[in-house]
């Protein structure tokens, strides 16, 4: 189950900037999951013509931090699509088997990922059809 949720900042009176503590035992805690990073990476760059993703993940689940800026996340589990706006200090946890589109990046956005699986033991599918036809086969 897809699980949007907020990354706590902290403001500390006389100190510049925002702390955001990423405490993975009080994200499991809150979204009832089990996740162990082995990965963390950031994508920069972005642009809200281009969009990013067309992939599920076949054997990892991630977290998606909006770091900076702001995206919308199209989600498909095979049957049913969501939409989700991420801005800063939104995260979102995806499970395995789930089509992803990132767009509509704005504000010089910084996005980070972090999965389970290490990256280079990742299977990802990234043709929709197959996607369809393997999600078929398994409901």
């Amino acid at each position: 189950m897809i699980k949007k949720f907020k990354i706590k900042s902290i403001k500390t009176d006389g100190k510049p900037g925002i702390l955001c503590p990423l405490k993975i035992e009080d994200i499991n805690r809150e979204l009832g999951i089990n996740f162990k990073i082995n990965n963390l990476f950031y994508i920069t760059e972005l642009n809200s013509i281009q969009s990013r993703g067309k992939h599920a993940n076949t054997n990892t689940c991630e977290i998606l931090i909006c770091i900076k800026g702001s995206f919308d996340l199209k989600c498909f589990d095979g049957k049913n699509h969501s939409q989700y706006s991420l801005t800063e200090h939104d995260a979102i946890f995806v499970p395995e088997m789930i089509w992803l589109d990132f767009n509509n990046f704005k504000d010089s956005i910084i996005l980070v990922l972090t999965s389970i699986t290490p990256i280079i033991k990742k299977e990802s599918i990234y043709d929709i059809d197959n996607f369809k036809k393997i999600v078929e086969k398994n409901i």
